[in-house]
C-alpha cells in the first residue's frame, strides 16, 4: 500500500502596528503545501511484521513581509519643532521540519494493536529582520538608525512516537505519546550589523552612537522539544455516518539558546555583545473534530474542524527567537473521497484563519522622542489567511493472486 498526500497552498498575512511606530506589512504567497508520502513494506520482506515508511512533512511556513513609511518632505518644509521620520522595516522566514520514520506495529489479540515509529527530524529554518530609520529636522539635522540581523540553521534530531488502538468495529479509539527529541548534529551562522549615525543626541536622545557588525557560520545546534500525549476516537453513526475526535497535548520547552554564539565587540563604543537565538514553547492543547458521510459504497462527503494553536511566547521584543507563528489558527476542512480502480482518491479545500494581538514582532529600532509618552507599549495586530487544496491517493499494491488453473 502507498499513501501519497499533496497539496497547494495560497497564503495571506498582514501585520498593522497600534501605536503606529512602525509600518503596516503585508504579504502573498503561493506554493506546493507540505504532504505525507508513506509507504506499506510487503511482509515477506520483514519477516511477517507490519512495517511503514513515511515521509511527513510536520511543519513548513515561508513568510516575506515589507513595509514602508515614508516622509517625502523636505527639511524646508518642516515646521520648527516637527521631526520628518522614514521607517522601513523588512522580515524574511524560511521554516521546515521534516520527520522520517519507520513504523513497527503488531496485533496483540483481536482489535488491539500497539506501534512505535523511529523519527529522524531535520529542521531547516533561516530569519531576517531588517529596520532603516531615517530622520530629518528643519534645521536641518539628520540621523540614520539601521539594523539588519539573521540566522541559518539545520539541526538532526532522533525521537520516538508511540500508539495503541482498540477497534471494535463501530467505534475505535487510540492513544499516542511523543518523547523528547535526542539531539544528533546540527549547523548554523548568524550575523549583526547595526548602527546609529548623525546627529544622534538630538533625534536619538535615547540611544548613544552605535556601530556594530560581526558575522560567524559553523556553529553548533540546541533545539530540545516536548512529550507530547494525544488521543482520539471514531464513532459510527447509524448506517452512512462517522464521528471522529481528537486532542493532543504539547508540554512546555524552557527557554535555550538555538546556536553557539561568541561574543564580539562592538565598534562603537567598545563595548561587549552577543547574537542570542532563543528557543522555548508554552504548553499548548490543540483539537479535532470530524465527519464522514457516505453517499455510496464507493463514495463520501466529509468536513473537519480543528485547531492550530502557537506555543509561542509573546516576549520582550528585544529577543530574538526561532518562533515566528505568533497567531492561533483555525481550520475548516470540507472535501469528497471515492474509490476508482481498486483504489482511494481524496479531493480536500481548507480554508484556515488566525488573528492575534502580539508585542513587536521584530525588536525594535530606537523610537522617536515623543513616542509612548502616554505610556503605550507596542502591540502589533496579526491576520492570517490560508487556503489549501489537498489531493490525496491510497494505492493498493498488493499483487493480485494467480488465476486458478
Amino acid at each position: 500500500m502507498l499513501v501519497n498526500i499533496e497539496g497547494f497552498q495560497f497564503d495571506w498575512l498582514s501585520t498593522s502596528d497600534r501605536t503606529r511606530q512602525a509600518p503596516d506589512m503585508s504579504s502573498f504567497r503561493s506554493e506546493t503545501s507540505p504532504g505525507i508520502v508513506a509507504i506499506a513494506l510487503p511482509r515477506a520482506w520483514v519477516r511477517g511484521e507490519r512495517v511503514a515508511l513515511s515521509v511527513p512533512a510536520r511543519r513548513r511556513m515561508t513568510i516575506r513581509l515589507d513595509g514602508a513609511d515614508v516622509d517625502p518632505r523636505t527639511a524646508e518644509q518642516l515646521e520648527a519643532s516637527e521631526i520628518g521620520r522614514s521607517l522601513v522595516r523588512s522580515i524574511s522566514s524560511d521554516y521546515s521540519e521534516y520527520w522520517i520514520g519507520l513504523t513497527w506495529a503488531r496485533q496483540f489479540r483481536e482489535g488491539v494493536g500497539f506501534g512505535i515509529t523511529t523519527n529522524g527530524a531535520v529542521r531547516n529554518q533561516g530569519f531576517r529582520i531588517g529596520d532603516t530609520d531615517q530622520r530629518i529636522t528643519s534645521v536641518p539635522e539628520s540621523a540614520t538608525a539601521g539594523s539588519s540581523v539573521g540566522y541559518d540553521y539545520w539541526d538532526l534530531r532522533l525521537l520516538w512516537r508511540l500508539g495503541l488502538q482498540v477497534d471494535r468495529g463501530s467505534w475505535s479509539w487510540g492513544l499516542t505519546a511523543t518523547t523528547p527529541s535526542l539531539g544528533i548534529y546540527g549547523s548554523g551562522k548568524g550575523f549583526v550589523n547595526e548602527s546609529v549615525v548623525g546627529d544622534v543626541a538630538e533625534l536619538f536622545p535615547e540611544n548613544p552612537e552605535l556601530q556594530s557588525a560581526w558575522e560567524d557560520e559553523g556553529l553548533s545546534t540546541t533545539v530540545n522539544s516536548s512529550w507530547a500525549f494525544g488521543g482520539g476516537g471514531h464513532f459510527q453513526i447509524g448506517d452512512r455516518s462517522d464521528l471522529h475526535l481528537a486532542a493532543e497535548w504539547f508540554a512546555p520547552v524552557d527557554d535555550h539558546e538555538v546556536l553557539n554564539t561568541s561574543s564580539f565587540v562592538q565598534q562603537i563604543p567598545g563595548d561587549s555583545a552577543r547574537l542570542e537565538v532563543i528557543h522555548g514553547l508554552d504548553a499548548v492543547i490543540n483539537v479535532g473534530a470530524g465527519l464522514r458521510y457516505t453517499l455510496a459504497p464507493d463514495r463520501a462527503v466529509y468536513g473537519a474542524f480543528t485547531t492550530d494553536f502557537s506555543a509561542a511566547r509573546d516576549v520582550s521584543p528585544t529577543e530574538l527567537r526561532t518562533e515566528v507563528a505568533l497567531w492561533d489558527l483555525y481550520h475548516i476542512t470540507a472535501g469528497v473521497a471515492a474509490r476508482i480502480f481498486g483504489s482511494d482518491f481524496t479531493l480536500g479545500v481548507r480554508y484556515s484563519r488566525g488573528k492575534q494581538q502580539v508585542g513587536e514582532l521584530v525588536r525594535p529600532l530606537p523610537a522617536s522622542p515623543d513616542a509612548f509618552a502616554d505610556g503605550r507599549t507596542a502591540r502589533t495586530d496579526i491576520t492570517f489567511h490560508r487556503l489549501k487544496i489537498m489531493v490525496g491517493v491510497n494505492l493498493d499494491l498488493t499483487p493480485s493472486a494467480e488465476p486458478d488453473g
